[in-house]
């Protein structure tokens, strides 16, 4: 059966055993259904297909915290909830929410009991990887607090080099504009820090017990010290170039970090064919090729380079909804707020999904029949919601052309969601008043992110 109300048994069968790459998208940052379906797709790839780490839309830093709790790599974290802490950067419900909590939980009790029967591989369990470009003060930190305990030459070296930075402090905006203007910038600084970290990875890792942590550490100070080195490229492209250009070394810093995670599996603890996977916005995880990322704004993104590297070894599932409720913030670096979810839009696959009339539904477009492929052909209006969602300019914010069966291997739709469940939000967070759509003027702006 290719078309089937979602049983997330039958999403699994689908996937082809040969895979070692799915890709599990997302409609928005805050729905519920997404994260929970992830966590137990996730559960099942590993229990069921022996796949090895996961690669999320966050920070290095940051979720090397969780890697060392589910991996009891830290004496310091004793709760699921403890290692989701250093989340603390807007947008923190991004993974500091209640679903992400409970699958952090289940992988620890899954390492921790497979480590107690002795079926446990040398990688020391399932590990969780940041994939983001947006920690560069805190990968620069993680670089130099690695190099001081392995080599104080080299540690000397990157404080040097990455004091660069200190006289643009956190102002991102200042550092685009003096760069625009003639600075010579920190392009070389974070660059050669990089090529220290890879010169001398071999020689850190002779001198290290050998054991999981030393290699995590190792791998983390190459990662992070790589973060440096695009960050610095994005922020220095910022706001004088096309916004194509900072996109694609974002995707394409994700796509590094995927091929990284598969190499130190392969490298350091001699996994054969490393199976990874990935939790990311449908924009990270769908082709760029069929939709208006591609073809109008010159984008290309990690699901594209995934397919153009691993080709059919490379599976993602993007997710839909018709509407609903969901955590978002109005504006940068504002709190976040249960906001209702606008009705799709007459000439979305949205809602050509809701009027199948099912609650939800799962469509496997890799094998879809000709007829399937017609019914579903584009271009049609997919909803993207990020981390800001703005209901009353949603058509121009929030919409935009894709061609479906080519942008994903399977789509899930579900029609009614609801939004997580921040840790730490405000009490009032989920305060708002539901207003009249059918009072409301209609969306006829194009779309643009």
């Amino acid at each position: 059966m290719l078309t089937w109300q979602v049983n997330l048994n039958k999403v699994v069968d689908a996937i082809p055993t040969d895979a070692r790459f799915v890709l599990l998208g997302a409609s928005s940052h805050g729905t519920h259904e997404w994260y929970t379906m992830r966590a137990q797709l996730t559960k099942m790839l590993i229990e069921e297909r022996g796949f090895d780490a996961i690669a999320i839309e966050a920070d290095f830093p940051a979720a090397e915290r969780v890697n060392f709790f589910v991996r009891d790599l830290s004496p310091d974290d004793l709760t699921p909830t403890q290692s989701l802490k250093d989340f603390k950067k807007f947008p923190q419900w991004l993974y500091g929410n209640d679903e992400f909590d409970h699958f952090v939980g289940w992988l620890h009790g899954y390492n921790r009991a497979n480590k107690l029967v002795g079926n446990m591989d040398k990688a020391g369990g399932v590990g969780v990887y940041g994939m983001d470009i947006y920690s560069r003060n805190a990968s620069a930190h993680t670089v130099i607090k690695y190099l001081d305990e392995v080599d104080a030459v080299a540690a000397k070296r990157a404080r040097q080099r990455y004091a660069c930075f200190e006289r643009y402090g956190n102002d991102a905006v200042s550092y685009a504009f003096k760069n625009a203007h003639g600075d010579t910038g920190c392009e070389d600084a974070a660059m050669a820090v990089l090529m220290d970290v890879i010169k001398k990875r071999a020689e850190y890792e002779r001198k290290s017990d050998g054991g999981v942590l030393a290699a995590e550490k190792t791998f983390s100070a190459l990662v992070n010290a790589r973060v440096v080195k695009d960050a610095e490229e994005y922020y220095r492209l910022m706001f004088f170039s096309r916004e194509a250009d900072t996109w694609n070394i974002r995707d394409t810093n994700m796509f590094d970090t995927v091929q990284a995670i598969e190499q130190h599996l392969r490298e350091d603890y001699h996994v054969a064919a490393p199976k990874i996977v990935i939790w990311a916005h449908n924009r990270h995880i769908s082709d760029a090729r069929a939709s208006d990322m591609g073809r109008v704004r010159g984008e290309s993104n990690l699901g594209q380079l995934m397919r153009q590297a691993y080709g059919n070894q490379a599976y993602n599932v993007g997710f839909l909804t018709h509407h609903g409720t969901v955590a978002a913030a109005e504006e940068w670096g504002e709190p976040v707020k249960l906001k209702k979810l606008k009705r799709s839009l007459p000439g979305s696959y949205e809602k050509l999904l809701h009027d199948t009339g099912l609650p939800s539904l799962a469509i496997d477009l890799r094998n879809a029949s000709p007829e399937v492929h017609a019914a579903l052909q584009g271009p049609k209006w997919q909803r993207y919601v990020g981390v800001i969602y703005e209901p009353k300019a949603e058509h121009l914010n929030h919409y935009s052309k894709s061609w479906l069966p080519e942008q994903y291997d399977m789509v899930v739709h579900v029609d009614e969601t609801k939004a997580l469940a921040p840790l730490d939000a405000d009490p009032n967070w989920d305060k708002f008043q539901f207003q009249d759509q059918e009072g409301e003027p209609p969306d006829t702006y194009p779309f643009g992110i």
